[in-house]
Formats: C-alpha cells, structure tokens, sequence
C-alpha cells in the first residue's frame, strides 16, 4: 500500500521520494531484491518498465518518465542523503527505526508541503507508541490501527496453530493484533515496572538532587516538556507540556521554573532546534544547564559501561531507577 500511495504520488507531482527502513541491507532485502508471494519481483508490479526512465541498483534509485525520483535507504544512515530534498518519505518497520531520522526530516517536509507515512508493527511502547499517540490527538495526521480481524489476512485457525507450536500470547498480540504491550521480558521497561512506580509514593529529602528535564519540540504537533525530579521523587510537581513555543519562549519558561524551584541540575536534550534553549539559558547566566545529546558517546561508568551511546544508557538507567522511583499518576505515562 506504501509503495503504491507513493508511485501514485510520484506522477502527481514531481520530486524526490525516499522509502527508509531502519537499516539499508534491510531495504534491499525487503523491496528492491524482494518477491512477493506469486513469485513476482515487487519493485516490477509499482514501477513497471513503461514507467522507468531510469534504474540504479547501487544507489537503489528509479527515476520515472515525468522525472520523479523514488530511493531506498536506511535510517541508520539518513545523513548519507543530506543535499536531497524529498516531498514524500515512508519509514517503513518505524519502530524498529531511528527517531533522530524524523527530526531531521520533518522540518524538511514542513518546508516542501510534503508528506511522511508511518508504516510498522508495535515493539512495546517505544517512539512508535509516542508517535501513535501524537497521530491520535493530531487533527492533521490521519492514524489507523489495522489487526487481522480488521484485514482478514490471518485467520484464527492459523493464529491458533502458532499459538499451539508455542508463539506467546505477547508475542501474538503484537504481531497479530498490533498491541504494544508486547511480552514484558522482551520489553527494556515493561508497563507494570512504569505502573509500580506510578503506585509508589516517594518524598524527596533536602540532601537530594532536585533536576528539571526538558524536552524540546521539533516541528508541527509536537510538543515540548519540562518535568521536575527530586531525589526518587518523580512527582514533586506537575511536568509541564507545551505547543508551537519557539526555543526564545521554551527558554523563558523554563528560566521562570528555575528561579522558582532552584534546582541542582538542568538538562535539555539540544539535539535539532534545542542547542539554542541550552544556549539561551546559559545566556541568562543558569550554569547548572547541560545539553544532552542522544546521539552521543555513553559515559564509561553504571549504565553507560553497558551502552553503545547515550541514548541507549539513559534508557538503561531509567530501568533502574523506576524500580525505586515514583512517577505522576497519569496515564499517558502508561
């Protein structure tokens, strides 16, 4: 269906157009080199030779008639294709992908008038559940959660069958069913460690830390947070979300919340539009501000002595702390 939204597009306006997986021997395994169950090569049935102008195995590229250019690549590697300027963009396996691809995309497609399309089977409630969400509440998004008793293309005699030769019942749920409360043993912070934390009741005590976190929001829907630590204490107040605040307006308001509150530590994750909320902040003289990039190297130590970058140690240290911690008792959480 991707393929095929894509090629209709494609010949309705001219211009660039990327399919992504999460890797790109996965794109070329999947689609370019892939075969679909009648024994047809799938890129001959969306881009038959009538259509082509031009073919790049190497590069994974067609070029249609009317001069469109339709590519595969991976997501791991999106800043090989910096220079290029897509109006349509599929992420096909989202979550199983990079999230940091969508940051330096969208401000692209927000620019071209274009589109993304988000195509993927649930892997617990990682960034494909945020982004899910997000869809849900957005009236510019169209979202649509198909199981296979909405398609019909698995019927329960055969999910039965995997059931019997020992597929867990988590496992069919998301695969079959397209839940994200996939098994918990297979997910790094499993919902009833997140609900435990937002049953328990922690006070926060002088000699701890009190930390403000920021998230910064990129573009369109999305939206920027300010949430509050002390201590084991993941609720001293409220986290504070906020829309269409420009990185000068994000800054003053977290500048408020810290004369408010004086905290130990502020870390803003200054990847994409957030560098200038840290710069600003530091600007105004706040010297307990830390940029945090994700995508940066893990520290050699806890955590991070078990990570390959720091996006990855911080996931692992959250696990840890959420099972002394508390958290907000909201659901959105969970």
């Amino acid at each position: 269906m991707a393929l095929n939204l894509t090629a209709r597009d494609m010949f309705r306006r001219v211009g660039t157009y990327w399919h992504l997986f999460p890797e790109q021997t996965q794109a070329r395994r999947a689609i370019w080199n892939g075969i679909d169950g009648q024994g047809r090569r799938i890129l001959d049935q969306v881009f038959p030779a009538p259509v082509r102008q031009r073919t790049n195995a190497q590069e994974m590229l067609i070029e249609t008639v009317n001069g469109s250019i339709w590519q595969m690549a991976g997501s791991d590697n999106f800043d090989s294709l910096v220079g290029s300027n897509p109006v349509g963009v599929v992420f096909s396996e989202w979550a199983l992908a990079n999230p940091e691809a969508w940051d330096y995309i969208r401000p692209i497609l927000v620019e071209n008038d274009g589109w993304a399309l988000f195509v993927y089977t649930p892997r617990g409630r990682n960034h494909g559940y945020g982004t899910y969400l997000r869809a849900l509440e957005a009236d510019s998004w169209f979202c649509e959660k198909l199981t296979v008793d909405d398609t019909g293309l698995i019927t329960p005699e055969k999910i039965e069958e995997e059931r019997r030769a020992g597929m867990s019942e988590g496992k069919i749920g998301q695969e079959f069913y397209c839940s994200f409360d996939a098994d918990i043993d297979e997910q790094l912070i499993p919902q009833n460690l997140v609900q435990a934390a937002m049953a328990r009741d922690v006070t926060g005590h002088a000699w701890e830390e009190k930390v403000i976190g920021v998230d910064v929001a990129r573009f369109g829907d999305d939206k920027s947070v300010i949430y509050f630590r002390h201590g084991r204490d993941g609720a001293p107040r409220p986290f504070e979300r906020y829309a269409g605040l420009d990185t000068m307006e994000l800054a003053a308001k977290v500048a408020e919340r810290i004369n408010m509150w004086s905290p130990d530590g502020v870390f803003v994750d200054d990847g994409g539009v957030g560098g200038g909320v840290v710069d600003r902040l530091r600007q105004l003289g706040f010297g307990q501000v830390i940029g945090v990039n994700f995508g940066g190297k893990a520290d050699r130590s806890g955590a991070g002595a078990r990570a390959g970058n720091k996006r990855t140690e911080m996931w692992l240290s959250a696990r840890e702390w959420l099972q002394r911690g508390s958290l907000p008792k909201d659901e959105r959480l969970a």
